[in-house]
This record gives C-alpha cells, structure tokens and sequence, in this order.
C-alpha cells in the first residue's frame, strides 16, 4: 500500500477498498483499522463498499459495540457513494444472531426489508427466509416467504430456503408439504430441493421417513446423488445402523466416482 501511494495509485477509494477486504479475507483486522484511519488521515472517503468491509469484520470478531457505531455512522452518511442497501443490514443481523442479540437482529432486518427494491427483491427475499429463521421467528419467515409467491414467477431457489428454513425450525411437516408444493409444479427436478428435505428428515431424526422417499426416487426417472447418500450415511450412523452407513457412503462415494468420469 505504501508503494501505491509513493507512485500516486491509491488516491482514491477503490483501491484502498481492495487492500481492506484482503485484510479482511487474511484476518488481519488490526491492518485493516490501521488502513481505514489512513484513509481519513489523507482524505480519502469511504464509499458503501468500506462500510460493508468494515462491518463484516466487526461480525467476525464479534464486536457489536464497534459494528453498532459503524452502522450508526454509515445511516448518517450524505455522501452519495454511500447508499446502504438490504445487503448491509442483514450483514449486521448476522452480528446480532452469532452473539443471541435476537431483537436486535429482528429490527435491522426491518430495517433490510425497506431497503429491498425491486430488481433485488428474489435474492433479498431468499435472504430473509434464513435469517428469520436463525432468529427462531417463524411467523416472519411465513410473511416474507408470502410476500416471495407474490412475485408471481416460479423459482426452485425460493423453495430451498423456504425448506430449509423450515427444517432449521424443527417444522418438518411444514417442510414437507412445500416440498410437496413443489413437487406438483416444478418442471426440472432439483436434487438440491431434494436433499434439502432429507437433511431436514434425517436432522429431526425421522430416518424411516428419509428413507421413504429416496426408495420412491429411486423408482422415478430422478435419481439421489452423492449429498442423498451422505445425508443418509450421517443418519444411519447416528441410529447406530452401521451396516446401512457403510452402504449408504459407497453408494455416495461411487456416484462421484461417475460424476468425476463424466468430466472426461
């Protein structure tokens, strides 16, 4: 950085921005405050996207004091280049769950909502779904995954969350009859959507169910792949059925063996 400036290069955010997220990527966030008070020392603004690295850092760490005032700071901004986003807020509800400030994330994700626009609403959508869940709001996740139908086109992402969410919750029947939603409207099956509900089976200790519906799979045109078995492999162990385990990971193991020579 110091080369940089010597040459004249990092006169503005960009590439200021670019040494603050390596930073952050190499965990070095003594480096990373060092730089940012560089930044105000020389005159260089921050745009949305220091904010951004900043705050992700401060979630790493778990310092919400420091996040909180970022944040603050951040929603006082009059520079243009900083228009915070529904991406921003949810990265502080991030914040909030990992230290079980539950409130507190459920209102900056408010906050995330107003800041959805409508290019942005499916994956802001999509987004939502996971962290209502993680903060154990069900109702909210009904809402938000209400407000996602009304989109008005079908995605099999949407539907992942949403059973996945789900599952997460312990609402395994709920899961299901999404999955089952979404099993009579889907025009290209989805393993992920799949796996989504056997994890959710297998994690609440339904294995007989799990099991249930990869033998129907299996009889379909739709086949399970490596993650089905894996899923399964886990659950058999837990039963203590080590014989249907060690079946279970060879039949994982052999499909990405077929996936690997596929590749050739």
């Amino acid at each position: 950085m110091e080369r940089m400036m010597e040459l004249r290069y990092a006169t503005n955010t960009p590439p200021y921005n670019i040494m603050l997220s390596l930073y952050s990527q190499l965990q070095k966030y003594d480096k990373l405050d060092e730089l940012v008070k560089k930044m105000e020392d020389t005159g260089i603004i921050r745009d949305v996207l220091t904010y951004s690295i900043q705050l992700n850092a401060c979630v790493a760490v778990g310092n919400i004091e420091k996040m909180e005032k970022l944040l603050t700071r951040a929603e006082k901004e009059t520079n243009p280049l900083v228009t915070i986003d529904w991406h921003f807020y949810v990265s502080a509800a991030n914040g909030y769950l990992k230290l079980g400030q539950t409130e507190k994330a459920l209102a900056v994700l408010k906050k995330s909502e107003q800041a959805v626009d409508k290019r942005s609403r499916r994956v802001a959508y999509e987004s939502l779904m996971t962290k209502y869940a993680s903060a154990w709001n069900k109702d909210e996740l009904n809402r938000i995954w209400n407000l996602y139908k009304q989109l008005g086109t079908f995605y099999n992402s949407g539907y992942l969350h949403m059973i996945s969410s789900l599952a997460n919750l312990g609402d395994i029947d709920y899961a299901e009859s999404i999955y089952e939603e979404w099993e009579s409207k889907h025009k290209m099956f989805d393993v992920r959507i799949f796996n989504s509900l056997i994890m959710g089976f297998c994690d609440n200790g339904l294995l007989e169910k799990a099991e249930g519906y990869v033998k129907k799979l299996l009889k379909s045109r739709n086949k399970p792949n490596a993650s089905t078995w894996n899923h399964l492999a886990t659950a058999y162990k837990e039963h203590d059925q080590m014989d249907n385990a060690v079946e279970a990971m060879e039949k994982a193991m052999d499909n990405k063996s077929k996936k690997e020579k596929a590749r050739f």
